[in-house]
């Protein structure tokens, strides 16, 4: 897609690949005739960030977009602004030759507004890498500090003090691993020793030094800045924790799991100093020091602080074993998926489960199935859980699919009768009907989707169609017709302006919510006994789509490019149910056996099998939080899983 940069316009997002001006409000979409955006990666006090591709090069190879777009301030805070995106583009253009600083592609206004276009490294940064792997050890930390004092080395000898070193503006790079450096939007010109007048404040909370705060920063702050990102990613606490006010010092090694040696916490206290004087002077010093320590000798100087399954009921209660602090890695069992609750068996096999916060608190589930009774739980606490049962409802046809509306005021459900039903969740009852006697389906409805506004609902049925419903009014906007066998997987774009189907004629079909105009068909290459794409999911930032297969294969597809990038190992039986964990580094897959199994997004390889139902998986949720999912199957059980 090409993504509008007009601030104003009402749908950035609604644009072809290859369209030169937005449908929307008619501004150039393509900037200096080279420059495409996307997607939005990002936005923060000063502006915007977007993936785009450059056209000029025949690769065409991803590029980012800074745009300079700062909240509302008055003149003289809006000309500091632009003063520091326009230096931003100095310091990269004079720092940009080191291997681990995206480089400076270019400068320039359009259309009255700034932009910078830099070199993109595709990764994650340090603080996503913490969600995904957990709290470093020792052996991680210290080859941070190898990796990043050189660069800070680098920028300081070029008379440059970054002052916004945080796990954010660290991005490890998913192609050569290497450690980038990123985000020079703060970054300060020091022409002499001298920083008496150097008052411009800028900071991050916990990771900013002392005399940052006070608009003092020194080189020596980009060196506090550096050690507090270090202990935050041994210990996942946020930084404020790490320091004790009532005893003046830091306490970051009551939380690592394992003891750190004595010198690698005496390099780590030394940048942790408050006082810039007992702290590390230079770059260059701790480098020493961090290569003394890989040698075995004696560092130069001494820090001045010392290392230091359940039947169903109306209420349910599980009580889970408390995690201990400070326990080493030898007494510490490898973390699992565990099922901490199983609801059923009923009267006959659970077709579909889904879950949205609660509005008292807590979360909501609910599950349905071929003996058409609706069921609705909510789920409290977490070391703790409670599942409380809310209600039944059974209906006269099979429910097939469903989901609950963005404000879980409502469960929307797809039925075998052909049509779309709503049950308000406050009193159990069906309060509409979507597909009156000439606008139904004239097949069973195979899946639905909800937008995230909550405003439409997308149904695919056996009938080879899609028809895109209006909630409020109950009326069918239109119908689309692009494949050519069931549609069985539908899915939003988290900025609910694109759906993506599948089908079991092996095609994908990215479609405008807004008018159902089709963008792309992605066809996959059809083998003899093959019935196509049984699920269909959309990442969270909307970078993948992921399908599971008949033919037994979990493949994903660059939304983008819409080109497939990667394939899973080929499973034992179909793959039947696909879900996104909520930040996106997890993928669950159900399997016809009854098999499920979670894949890392970042290594692509599977991480947990988990078993527990005894025939096929035929839906997957995860609560809003991530730390439960919850599992239906053709064994008439609902199964939740606890994230480890």
């Amino acid at each position: 897609m090409s993504y509008c940069l007009n601030p104003d316009c009402p749908r950035p997002g609604q644009n072809p690949p290859e369209a030169l001006v937005c449908q929307a409000c008619g501004s150039d979409l393509v900037l200096q005739n080279r420059y495409r955006p996307l997607r939005p990666l990002g936005q923060g006090g000063f502006g915007r960030t977007f993936l785009a591709v450059d056209e000029d090069k025949p690769s065409k190879p991803k590029c980012v977009v800074k745009q300079f777009l700062p909240m509302e301030m008055d003149a003289q805070s809006y000309a500091k602004a632009s003063e520091l995106f326009q230096r931003e583009a100095l310091r990269l253009d004079e720092l940009g030759h080191h291997e681990q600083i995206p480089k400076l592609y270019a400068y320039f206004e359009q259309e009255q507004r700034q932009y910078i276009i830099q070199e993109f490294i595709d990764g994650n940064n340090l603080a996503r890498e913490l969600q995904l792997y957990g709290p470093y050890n020792e052996a991680k930390a210290l080859q941070l500090l190898k990796d990043l004092v050189p660069v800070l080395e680098f920028v300081h000898d070029h008379h440059v003090i970054h002052r916004d070193v945080k796990p954010e503006n660290v991005i490890r790079s998913g192609v050569n691993g290497k450690l980038y450096l990123v985000d020079f939007g703060a970054a300060k010109f020091a022409p002499s020793t001298s920083m008496s007048n150097l008052r411009t404040i800028i900071s991050s909370a916990g990771f900013t030094a002392p005399e940052q705060m006070v608009g003092k920063a020194e080189f020596v702050s980009d060196l506090y800045s550096l050690g507090v990102t270090c202990v935050h990613l041994m210990t996942g606490r946020p930084p404020l924790e790490l320091y004790d006010m009532s005893q003046d010092g830091w306490v970051w090694q009551d939380y690592v799991a394992e003891p750190v040696s004595p010198v690698l916490a005496q390099i780590l206290n030394r940048l942790l100093e408050r006082a810039t004087r007992k702290r590390y002077q230079s770059a260059a010093e701790v480098r020493q020091d961090l290569e003394a320590l890989s040698q075995g000798n004696r560092l130069g100087t001494p820090s001045r602080l010392q290392p230091s399954s359940a039947p169903t009921a109306s209420k349910l209660v599980l009580n889970f074993p408390q995690r201990q602090k400070n326990t080493t890695a030898s007494q510490v069992k490898a973390p699992t998926w565990e099922c901490v609750c199983t609801l059923g068996p009923y009267s006959n096999w659970i077709t579909a489960v889904a879950s949205v916060e609660a509005l008292g608190g807590g979360t909501l589930i609910a599950a349905a199935g071929k003996d058409g009774i609706l069921r609705l739980w909510q789920l409290s606490g977490q070391e703790h859980l409670t599942v409380t049962t809310l209600w039944s409802y059974t209906y006269t046809a099979p429910v097939m699919a469903l989901q609950f509306t963005p404000d879980g005021q409502s469960v929307v459900a797809g039925c075998e009768d052909r049509t779309l039903r709503l049950w308000e969740v406050g009193k159990g009852k069906i309060t509409q009907t979507l597909g009156g006697m000439f606008a139904k389906h004239s097949s069973p409805i195979c899946a639905i989707a909800v937008s995230p506004n909550g405003r439409l609902v997308a149904s695919g049925s056996e009938d080879k169609t899609i028809r895109i419903w209006e909630l409020s009014s109950g009326k069918c906007l239109c119908t689309l017709t692009g494949h050519s066998s069931h549609v069985r997987g539908l899915s939003f774009t988290p900025d609910g302006f694109l759906l993506v189907s599948g089908g079991w004629d092996n095609t994908l079909v990215i479609w405008e919510a807004g008018n159902g105009r089709s963008l792309r068909t992605i066809a996959e290459p059809f083998r003899f006994g093959d019935n196509g794409f049984n699920a269909v999911v959309v990442s969270p930032d909307s970078q993948w789509i992921a399908t599971g297969n008949e033919n037994r294969l979990i493949h994903l597809w660059d939304f983008n490019k819409g080109e497939r990038v990667h394939s899973f190992p080929e499973q034992k039986t179909a793959v039947s149910a696909l879900a996104f964990a909520p930040r996106g580094n997890i993928l669950v897959s159900g399997n016809q056996d009854g098999l499920i199994q979670t894949w890392d997004m970042v290594l692509r390889q599977q991480r947990d099998t988990l078993k527990g139902h005894s025939k096929q998986v035929t839906s997957l949720a995860f609560t809003p939080d991530g730390n439960f999912l919850i599992s239906g199957s053709r064994d008439n059980s609902i199964r939740i899983w606890r994230h480890p």
